[in-house]
């Protein structure tokens, strides 16, 4: 087998840009790294260092090797990383984005230990592993001679954005999350958000409450103090959220789960299982669309061993919430994202979270016949987080939910779906589950 990797097949990394080590690429399904030619001693070193042992013993990063590898035409050296479902701070819940300041800070003060630090402070060099923070980009740990913008940054792109949701500014501190003068306001001329008037006056607020502002006179000083856990840990709390529609809708399921049983409400859980096995036999990753809780990828994780990676995305922040304090606590690999599927706040979002399997369960009457959706627009939209197969289901009594059946127009039919349906996918199997859900199985044509 040729050791070769062709550069017409290799695909750039785009949150790679500005890695003075070298750039992360795709390839196969694999995530390599080149290694400029100034560095390749360097990094020898740290591969082979005590410290490089700890980092990955504790999961603190991915295990990495010199690979086997090499670019066509160059010489240099390549790394291989295990691969981990990267996400985006914009797309975490309160809990997780604070779990993961606060681990950049335990990182940071570990590695100064060995000699080295973080050269960068904000958070998209971090992703959940197992639903634990992990940092993946290996090219950020540096010798404590080279320097570092740690604290200013962090202070910046991960205290900002704490205080932010802590003082219900959830929108402000979304809008800095996702924008990318966060991390790259160095090298990019822009407004900054240090200057934003907004943002000082609920620092301030923040600190009046807690009762800070009389020790010192410059925001500066206080600021610091965002640099310490146990700072975070005892004043940013978790925001008071709105009681939501769907908040617990899968409280039932879990409760259920852990005594080996489906609530009757979840019983499709398992035909779903049988489908994918059925249908879908090369599948190793699903995605759940609107997935609530992440129910529905838990059980498949429980009971489908080939599926390597599963993710479940839904945009209700408090149902997220609950997943993640109840998944770091269970030894699960499923990731739980926040974010609107069909209205994501940044461009890669179906990119970042595609899949084999794509599952859009009891959501398409939701968004056609409350949010006014084309059916079209939804199976494009769907069509993008799939590699290769699709399940969504049709309520054909619309937005039943017990008792009276609610009025529906008249071109909202069954035979609408499926005309619709088949204009996207080849449909490979359909059931009637009853109960107002009728489930269609799809592969992407030319599959």
């Amino acid at each position: 087998m040729s050791n070769i990797i062709k550069k017409s097949e290799m695909e750039y990394s785009s949150s790679s840009l500005c890695d003075k080590m070298g750039r992360v690429f795709h390839w196969q399904g694999r995530i390599f790294r080149e290694i400029n030619k100034n560095y390749e001693d360097r990094v020898r070193a740290f591969l082979t260092s005590e410290l490089f042992a700890e980092l990955v013993r504790n999961k603190y990063i991915p295990d990495t090797k010199i690979s086997e590898y090499h670019i066509e035409n160059e010489s240099c050296l390549l790394l291989e990383h295990e691969k981990v479902q990267t996400s985006a701070p914009s797309d975490w819940s309160f809990s997780m984005l604070k779990d993961a300041s606060l681990f950049l800070l335990k990182l940071n003060n570990f590695l100064k230990q060995y000699g080295y630090n973080l050269s960068d402070g904000h958070l998209w060099n971090v992703c959940f592993y197992n639903n634990h923070p992990m940092l993946v980009d290996f090219g950020s740990m540096v010798p404590l001679e080279l320097g570092s913008c740690f604290e200013k940054e962090f202070i910046l792109t991960c205290g900002y954005p704490l205080i932010l949701f802590n003082q219900q500014e959830s929108y402000l501190a979304k809008a800095l999350l996702s924008s990318p003068s966060c991390i790259y306001q160095r090298t990019i001329p822009c407004g900054k958000i240090e200057e934003s008037a907004v943002v000082h006056t609920c620092i301030r607020k923040f600190f009046n409450k807690i009762k800070c502002t009389n020790c010192f006179k410059k925001l500066e000083k206080l600021e610091k103090k965002l640099l310490k856990p146990q700072f975070i840990e005892k004043h940013i709390k978790s925001p008071v959220l709105e009681k939501t529609m769907w908040e617990g809708y899968q409280n039932d399921f879990f409760n259920d789960i852990e005594k080996g049983k489906l609530n009757n409400r979840f019983n499709r859980f398992d035909n779903i299982k049988k489908y994918i096995q059925t249908y879908c036999p090369d599948a190793e990753s699903v995605t759940d669309l609107a997935g609530n809780q992440g129910g529905m990828c838990y059980y498949l994780e429980k009971n489908i061993p080939q599926l390597k990676n599963l993710i479940s995305i839904d945009y209700d922040e408090k149902a997220i919430e609950s997943a993640y304090q109840y998944f770091k606590t269970h030894n699960t690999k499923l990731n739980i994202i926040l974010g609107n599927f069909m209205l994501p706040i940044r461009d890669n979002f179906s990119k970042t979270y595609q899949s084999d399997v794509v599952l859009a369960l009891a959501v398409t009457h939701h968004l056609v016949l409350s949010q006014g959706f084309h059916l079209s627009s939804i199976f494009e939209t769907i069509k993008s987080y799939s590699n290769k197969y699709v399940f969504i289901e049709f309520m054909p009594w619309g937005l039943w939910g017990g008792g009276e059946k609610p009025a529906i127009p008249d071109w909202y039919t069954q035979e609408w779906f499926q005309k619709t349906f088949k204009q996207y996918f080849t449909l490979l199997h359909q059931e009637d589950f009853g109960n107002n859900r009728i489930l269609f199985i799809g592969q992407i044509k030319g599959e």
